[in-house]
């Protein structure tokens, strides 16, 4: 008999974000999760952009294949600024935190554009984000602000930004890029803030999605 093959392609992997232990006590639920898969023998594991390269380690070589950031948003955000300047006037990336600064780097060199660097101060016993702040005098320069990340939950980062990147630029286009789009609390709570929501893999489809949101998948 022959060898079977059986390839498993999650974009989003489970537990993401948790790639560390925050408080004593807790799993380190990324590590339980890629033990559980692994169990699975599968001959490969496709996932698009993980939140973190703590991921990778925790597999054999060879095992776990990535898309990553840069590779997955350089062909759909090129299709829209080039094509359409007037739409997107005087652009630039914007990392909003310092854990997304190495893979905006890689996307800004493929697309030839200025990075904006914010960061935020989150309470790791609440999960509460408690400050947010970006360099004012480089948000005067641009009109155009994609900011890229790979996950949004709830977005309490991306509304955050928004203030205060609107705050520095009141006329400032803000078109947020989210390659794994949860929005666990639904989508109202962005409404008016965000002129353009791109999202790749998007896993809401409890609530009837909006006019803002352009996505290129859906869930299920």
């Amino acid at each position: 008999a022959g060898i079977t093959k059986i390839y498993l392609n999650m974009p989003y992997f489970p537990f993401a974000r948790q790639d560390r232990a925050m408080v004593d006590g807790e799993p380190l639920a990324l590590q339980v999760m890629a033990d559980i898969i692994k169990m699975c023998n599968f001959s490969e594991v496709q996932i698009d952009d993980p939140h973190s390269d703590v991921l990778a380690g925790m597999f054999p070589p060879g095992l776990l294949m990535v898309r990553q950031q840069h590779q997955i948003w350089a062909a759909k955000l090129e299709a829209s600024f080039r094509s359409n300047p007037a739409n997107y006037p005087n652009p630039c990336l914007v990392s909003p935190d310092a854990g997304a600064l190495k893979k905006i780097y890689k996307l800004a060199k493929t697309l030839n554009l200025p990075v904006v660097e914010a960061g935020k101060q989150r309470d790791v016993s609440t999960g509460d984000i408690v400050a947010t702040t970006i360099d004012t005098e480089q948000v005067a320069r641009y009109q155009t602000f994609f900011i890229v990340d790979d996950i949004l939950d709830y977005g309490r980062t991306f509304l955050e930004l928004a203030k205060v990147i609107k705050a520095a630029n009141p006329t400032a286009k803000l078109v947020l890029c989210i390659t794994h789009g949860l929005f666990s609390g639904g989508y109202a709570h962005f409404d008016g803030v965000f002129d353009e929501v791109m999202v790749i893999n998007l896993m809401n489809d409890k609530d009837e999605q909006p006019k803002w949101l352009s996505a290129s998948s859906t869930a299920g």
